[in-house]
């Protein structure tokens, strides 16, 4: 026997469980099973043309609904290129092939890079530099030359403030507690 149909509404199906209790209303499978496909190559292979390839839905209320685990830790989501997250139709955050990370924006060019506003509402933001342990946080354009305000700690500056305004190629102003320093006109 290979395929099994008890009165519970069970079913076992492959040769190696045709002696286990099937669960009631539920399916046991041996293989992998391939729906769209003839050759599935994973316990579950799913294959569509068009539109979704896997809903998840909850009937009631309860906790969420997707759950992934490996061996009892966390699971891996895989992508190839993008991996996009949508909410009420539209597209609400972006993981690209490269890590970036992007929030109202499809285009990310940053590790994470958020169009709109955002809020901190534990009142502190860190800023960890590299193996340098050089930060700067601007506000403006993405060159300072184009406006803008910049906090930034540089090892062999320490930490400093610049101001800038349109269109300018250096700031404005220059301070940098550290040394003392305030430069109007030169970085």
């Amino acid at each position: 026997r290979r395929f099994t149909i008890t009165s519970t509404g069970g079913a076992l199906i492959g040769s190696n469980y045709q002696t286990q209790p099937a669960p009631t209303n539920g399916a046991i499978i041996e293989g992998n099973v391939g729906i769209g496909t003839t050759g599935p190559t994973a316990p579950l292979h799913v294959d569509t043309a068009g539109g979704g390839v896997i809903k998840v839905s909850r009937l009631g209320a309860g906790a969420g609904i997707f759950q992934m685990e490996a061996d009892g830790t966390d699971g891996t989501l895989t992508a190839t290129n993008a991996m996009l997250f949508r909410a009420g139709g539209s597209e609400r955050v972006r993981i690209t092939s490269t890590g970036n990370v992007g929030i109202g924006t499809t285009g990310p060019v940053t590790k994470l890079d958020v169009y709109g506003s955002a809020a901190i509402n534990d009142n502190t933001l860190f800023l960890r530099g590299g193996t340098d342990n050089n930060w700067r946080m601007k506000w403006g354009s993405s060159l300072l030359s184009g406006g803008g305000v910049e906090f930034y700690s540089v090892n062999s500056a320490g930490a400093g403030f610049a101001f800038a305004g349109n269109g300018m190629a250096s700031p404005a102003m220059v301070i940098i507690p550290n040394s003392g320093n305030v430069g109007i006109g030169t970085t």
